[in-house]
């Protein structure tokens, strides 16, 4: 049985009604400050991760030559396409 946005138990003598239920949830602020704390959290962290990524390409680059860069993307983009043949046909 449902009443009052809970479930109730056979050993508690209630009626669910029709209707909404209150609307008092306390814990929506501190959800919403957890959701915004995870959401700058990972913000922060993924801007230096791209950076050094970006960085990385470019040493290989100049190191080895756009050649090795060229062929990354391409054995990158042959993998994502087959990981998209596999999704697709399963």
């Amino acid at each position: 049985m449902y009443y009052n946005c809970e479930c109730v138990t056979a050993a508690v003598e209630a009626v669910a009604v029709t209707g909404r239920c209150d609307g008092h949830c306390n814990l929506l602020s501190m959800f919403l400050v957890i959701f915004a704390l995870i959401i700058f959290v990972t913000f922060t962290t993924s801007m230096p991760a791209l950076a050094a990524t970006l960085r990385y390409i470019l040493l290989i680059s100049q190191k080895l030559g756009r050649y090795v860069v060229g062929n990354v993307y391409l054995v990158t983009a042959w993998f994502l396409w087959l990981l998209t043949i596999r999704y697709v046909n399963s």
